[in-house]
């Protein structure tokens, strides 16, 4: 008869087995997390796109343009062709790293006519559910990983507004930073000096009007856990540190 000890250790060697082997297992992103049915595409200029197997078709021919392109320093790309809301109207991505690297996408609506431009879109992470929405997530030409969603309507993509963009990021203080209960900046909740470990939580959205928003102030918490407002506009330098310039 096996001893306790000689039962435990086949458990044991069997945890640690598999234990190793998951921890082995590259970790999931938010979007292959968020949306598990959709596939994923990773383009030369890097751009990843997911989408639903079922209402796209991935394209491996180079841009008709590309070479055009290639002559004013800009890479494009046609990585995909896809239907936004399951209603065989099709659409074709066009995707390229602009004249001074700022990824985008730009939409076209697919008619007898020819291709016809819906939007041009900054991002380095496109998801096509194909349910009417569209995902748009990356921090190229933005201070910070900026995610939005978007719904395809009447012909038209506008953004879903929300009351604020999460941020979540650890950083630290490049000045001495005070941090206020509100928005008017009076009533200071703590003062932090030059090197300060923080967390930005959120980044306030400013409604521009005609269905575009931009990000404006900051949420961050102490390592306390004290949480308070940093002034944050577009054309001041950082304060924070990886909370880049707007456009950078």
């Amino acid at each position: 008869m096996l001893s306790p000890r000689a039962r435990t250790l086949p458990l044991v060697l069997l945890y640690l087995t598999t234990w190793a082997a998951l921890a082995a297992q590259p970790s999931l992103d938010a979007a292959d997390g968020s949306f598990p049915a959709l596939k994923r595409l990773s383009t030369e200029l890097g751009f990843t796109l997911y989408y639903n197997p079922k209402l796209s078709e991935v394209l491996g021919s180079p841009h008709p343009d590309s070479a055009a392109m290639e002559e004013s320093g800009v890479e494009i790309e046609r990585p995909l062709r896809t239907q936004l809301n399951g209603d065989h109207q099709w659409f074709t991505i066009d995707c390229d790293n602009g004249p001074s690297a700022d990824l985008s996408c730009t939409i076209f609506r697919e008619t007898p006519q020819g291709l016809n431009k819906v939007a041009t879109l900054g991002g380095e992470r496109f998801i096509f559910p194909g349910n009417g929405v569209l995902y748009t997530d990356g921090k190229n030409d933005e201070r910070f990983d900026v995610r939005r969603k978007y719904t395809w309507h009447d012909g038209k993509l506008t953004e879903v507004k929300q009351p604020f963009y999460y941020v979540g990021l650890d950083s630290r203080t490049l000045v001495d930073l005070d941090i206020y209960s509100s928005k008017d900046f009076r009533q200071p909740v703590a003062h932090l000096p030059k090197g300060t470990t923080v967390t930005v939580l959120l980044n306030e959205v400013v409604d521009k009007g005609n269905d575009e928003y931009d990000v404006g102030n900051c949420l961050v918490k102490t390592p306390f856990g004290l949480v308070g407002w940093v002034r944050s506009t577009v054309d001041q330098p950082p304060v924070i540190d990886d909370l880049l310039y707007h456009g950078d």
